[in-house]
Formats: structure tokens, sequence, C-alpha cells
């Protein structure tokens, strides 16, 4: 199988916590709900909201930016959680563009911005520098030019520019694109599934090392980390075939249980389950508001070579309902509606441990 094919974009109880710590307040046996300054962002392109939003790429596909059907009012879930939490809506920390090739119009240099704290990266792997989308990679993978700058090194550079406080809510959803770089080592003969298996442990393990030490240790009390999605039910994990299927499965769940476990149970984090979440709305679609959950809503390439960052309403070969009835904008990305989906379990998530504002 073509290593184009594979290497993808993601390019996809009670709280016993000290009143002090926690920011509450305790009075007559009520409790004052927590108060939300600010959304710190670590991840990939499921959490980016327009690190690529270059003025090349906005000019040739309208309103593009981000993993989904963009438009005016297309959100992810970290902008729905913003929104809930009563904060600013997050900003790309890092903007920018390496682009090659036929996508060299893309292209724009790095650029830091203060005051904006989303540092997801489209292409990000846990600590590997080179993820879809990089430019290291062989022609025509490395067009594109994505910065994927590694999920430890994003909380590096957060530390670098900012300390943690008890009003910061911090997210972290990775993995996914460790996966697909580990199946297109397959595919190439050049990683056994048993090494991607180990790899996938590995980053399991440096993704929570990173959590505890970088986020945790640094003062942030308020952590929601969430697990990989079932990518063997994406479309592009359905049209590999049944086998390879298998395989995603077993390094999804290789990183997930490595990660919970190296997590353990720290009362200030939330750790949201959308591995489950996400078979459970591929086996009831209907109960979830879902009318397809294995079609693609945008154009695939050759139509549209940057898939669902370059995609709008306009665009779309699903039918304008699609942004609110399909779960996946291109083959491993959600629509705004399937975004909405995941907020929704977050929040669920953080309401049953007390988080809401």
């Amino acid at each position: 199988m073509r290593w184009q094919k594979q290497v993808r974009g993601l390019v996809w109880g009670t709280v016993v916590i000290g009143t002090f710590a926690a920011g509450l307040v305790g009075c007559g046996g009520n409790t004052t709900p927590y108060t939300y300054n600010r959304l710190v962002v670590f991840g990939d392109s499921l959490s980016d909201v327009g690190s690529y939003r270059t003025a090349g790429l906005v000019t040739t596909f309208t309103d593009a930016g981000k993993y989904t059907i963009n438009g005016p009012s297309s959100t992810i879930w970290v902008e729905n959680i913003a929104t809930q939490l009563g904060v600013a809506a997050p900003c790309a920390a890092q903007t920018g563009l390496e682009s090659s090739g036929p996508l060299a119009g893309f292209a724009e240099a790095i650029a830091n911005h203060s005051g904006c704290y989303d540092y997801a990266q489209g292409g990000a792997r846990v600590t590997a520098t080179v993820g879809p989308g990089n430019k290291a990679l062989p022609a025509p993978d490395s067009y594109m030019g994505n910065l994927t700058v590694p999920v430890v090194t994003q909380m590096d550079n957060h530390l670098a520019v900012s300390s943690y406080t008890n009003h910061d809510l911090v997210t972290v959803l990775a993995g996914g694109n460790d996966v697909f770089m580990q199946l297109a080592g397959i595919a190439s003969a050049t990683v056994t599934p048993a090494a991607a298996i180990t790899a996938m442990q590995q980053a399991g393990d440096e993704l929570a090392a990173a959590v505890l030490s970088k986020v945790i240790a640094k003062g942030a009390s308020r952590v929601v980390v969430a697990n990989i999605p079932d990518i063997s039910l994406t479309p592009y994990g359905i049209s590999l075939g049944a086998a390879t299927q298998t395989v995603i499965v077993q390094l999804v769940q290789a990183f997930n249980t490595r990660l919970s476990a190296g997590l353990g149970n720290s009362n200030r984090i939330v750790l949201v389950d959308l591995f489950t979440e996400s078979q459970k709305q591929a086996a009831t679609p209907a109960a979830y508001g879902l009318s397809n959950v294995t079609a693609v809503a945008c154009p695939p390439p050759p139509v549209n070579p940057v898939k669902s960052i370059g995609c709008n309403a306009t665009t779309l070969v699903a039918g304008q309902t699609a942004a609110t009835t399909y779960e996946y904008a291109d083959d491993v990305h959600p629509t705004p509606y399937g975004y909405k989906l995941v907020s929704d379990k977050v929040w669920a998530d953080m309401s049953l441990r007390g988080w809401q504002p």
C-alpha cells in the first residue's frame, strides 16, 4: 500500500481535591462554581484552530484552516468548550507552513503569537518531530509542509511564555498521528506489527509522563486528557479492510491502555474515553443524531489535495445537511457536528467531576 495513503493528517465520581487547590469555597453545604480565565490546548489536528491558515491557503480555499467543514460558524470541540467555560475562543499559538511543490503557494513564514494558547498542530505526534504532512517526508507527502511540533514541545513552549493558574483548563488530545505513522511503516515493511504496538505503548507512556511532569507538576489544577478514538471505524480505517482494522485497534488500544495507566488517579485530571464513545456512535448513530458514520462529506483528493482543512460548505459532496448529520468531514476528521459530540462527551465528564463553571 502506498505511503501516501497511509500517512494521514489528523492529520482524528466526586472530586477528592483540596478546596484551596481546586478553587472551591464551601458554604452551608454549597460550593462556589469554578471560574475560568483561559483555555490552554495541546494536541494535533483534532484541536488545531488554524495553525496552517495561511494567506495562500485561504485564497485558494475560502474559510479554510480547520480540519472540518469550514465556515464562519463552524467550530471544533475546544472552541465549544471555551464557549461553555465563558473564556476567549482559542487562537493558534504558532502559524505557518513550509509548503513546496504544487502546494508551494500555501507557504508562509513561521510566526508565534503572544496571548494565544492553542498549541495543537495538524500532524503533531507525541514526541517525534516528523508527523503526517511534514516537509521531511518523501514527496508528495511533504508538499503541505506541516510544522508538526510534538506535543511535549508544545508543552515546553507554553512554559516558556506563561505559568499555569488555578483558573486554567488544559486539554490534551494526541496519539492519532503516531498510529498513522506506524501504519505507514507496517505498509512499507520497515516496521513489524509487534514493533508498532511497542512504539504505541511507548508513546502512551511518554504522553502520560509529559502531562504529569510538564502540566500537573507545573501547577495546572484542571486537565482534560482524551484518549484516541477508534480510528478503525473512520472512513480511512474502513477503506483499509478488516485485517488492517484489527491492527489499528491493537495500536490504539496499546496507546490508550498505557496512557491511562501512566496518568494514574490524579484528582486534577479527567480522562475522557473517546475510544468507547466513538464505538457507541458507530454502533447506534441515530441515537447521536447521526445519519452517516462511514462516508466523507468533503471532496477527497485529487479534487481537494488538502482534504478537510480546505473544505467548506460550498464544496461538499454529501449535501448541505452533512455538516449537521455526518460524522466525518474527511476520512479521519469530524464535521462540526462530530466535534460537537466530542465536546458534549468532554463536558459531561467534566460535569461529573464538578468542574463546570
